[in-house]
């Protein structure tokens, strides 16, 4: 008989989880005015019915100070292949494939909606049948049966208080911690090429139920609200480190860790992560994107919720 400790059972635990969460988190890259592509944010991968969508954070596509709505052919997706051996053996870094998101279908939120709800969200619906089968060869689609949709939760203008669960993990891809790697004479990459190595970050957050009234009056009323932490334990040293800086994780999961009916730990998406105020780690919550992609896009099976929004482009 082989026993295990309370911390490596713990440990276990959360690299199952991590391996599940990376197969559905897709890293976000944008060529600079220096020509040089680099890591510039995160997305979730969402599928219902024949409809495949990654849904990420508005600001990542701000041009000039102007919201989403054009620019996209300047952006791409890498899409990784992470095995259990490789998060066991703390070898993170994987090659990835990188297509452009030129020609795919996209909505934003425009200036004025944000500023009204602070919902900083944008989903993209992938129409490229080659990125489409690359993403379902190496990565996971989640459905409706992934997220939580917290038919209790509020949803405008309350914030929250008493939630289902305080234990999250936020996963992404820090721009600091991916290295691109290209041709020197042939910068500009192609659909399909190999070109990078990513270490993805991940971490466990406590939900924060005393919200500043500073976010609330400013109108951060749709979100979820989680302590901000400058150091975080590593599962492979054993050991508290600095975190590395979060640019690039924006547009990134938040995932609640629940137990289901029959005592086993699992995992939903709750929110998506999008800035730091006030101390404060803020994503907004799920069932926005949910909603948007059903109303922009006509897919009335989609849940409602009872949302009143009036969406730009």
């Amino acid at each position: 008989m082989k026993l295990t400790t309370t911390q490596n059972f713990h440990d276990e635990l959360l690299l199952d989880m991590w391996l599940n969460i990376s197969k559905s988190t897709v890293q976000i890259f944008k060529y600079t005015y220096e020509n040089k592509l680099r890591g510039h944010g995160s997305g979730v991968l969402f599928q219902f019915e024949d409809n495949y969508f990654i849904i990420t954070a508005s600001h990542n596509f701000i041009e000039k100070n102007g919201f989403v709505g054009e620019g996209i052919d300047d952006f791409w997706v890498g899409v990784e292949n992470f095995t259990a051996k490789d998060f066991r053996v703390g070898g993170f870094r994987s090659e990835s494939v990188i297509f452009s998101l030129k020609n795919q279908n996209m909505l934003g939120i425009d200036k004025s909606t944000y500023e009204r709800y602070k919902i900083d969200l944008a989903i993209i619906k992938i129409t490229s049948q080659a990125l489409i089968e690359s993403l379902k060869s190496h990565k996971s689609f989640l459905s409706l049966s992934d997220i939580s949709h917290y038919p209790k939760q509020r949803i405008l203008e309350q914030y929250n208080k008493g939630e289902i669960s305080d234990y999250y993990i936020l996963y992404g891809f820090p721009a600091s911690q991916t290295k691109v790697i290209t041709n020197k004479y042939n910068p500009k990459v192609k659909d399909g090429e190999k070109i990078l190595n990513a270490n993805p970050y991940c971490q466990t957050e406590y939900l924060k139920n005393n919200v500043s009234k500073k976010l609330i009056e400013e109108g951060f009323t749709n979100h979820i609200f989680f302590s901000e932490f400058k150091k975080g334990y590593d599962l492979f040293s054993h050991q508290r480190k600095n975190k590395p800086i979060q640019r690039g994780m924006s547009g990134c999961g938040l995932w609640e860790i629940h137990i289901d009916t029959k005592g086993k730990p699992c995992i939903k998406l709750v929110g998506i992560f999008t800035e730091v105020e006030e101390g404060f780690g803020i994503s907004v919550k799920l069932p926005f994107a949910i909603y948007f992609i059903r109303e922009y896009w006509g897919l009335e099976k989609l849940p409602h919720y009872g949302i009143k929004i009036r969406l730009g482009k």
